[in-house]
């Protein structure tokens, strides 16, 4: 949270410029949210009453979810194949895989 604060800005203009990244990527991640959170479920397999309630209660927002996930992701391996051979290649947005366990 400390690279989006907006104390760090100079000026009006950037602190604005800012808060409009950290408001975008903020609903980005609660959009992905009942994603993950389904997934992680899924994958510890847990059976008790309170999961199985967040479950369902994530399930009508999975296709946004999962519509929005896959998005940004074919966006981000579209980005790497197109940039990834210049000099600031190291600025692009970057998303990670957990392997699996």
């Amino acid at each position: 949270m400390r690279m989006l604060n907006s104390i760090y800005c100079k000026d009006i203009k950037s602190k604005i410029k800012l808060l409009a990244l950290f408001i975008l990527l903020f609903n980005l991640a609660i959009a992905r949210m009942p994603l993950i959170l389904m997934n992680r479920i899924k994958q510890n397999g847990h059976e008790r009453d309170k999961l199985k309630f967040l479950y369902a209660a994530c399930l009508p927002f999975y296709p946004v979810s999962n519509f929005i996930d896959n998005y940004l992701k074919n966006k981000a391996i579209n980005e790497w194949k197109k940039h990834n051979r210049e000099p600031n290649g190291s600025e692009m947005y970057l998303f990670y895989v957990r392997g699996a366990k």
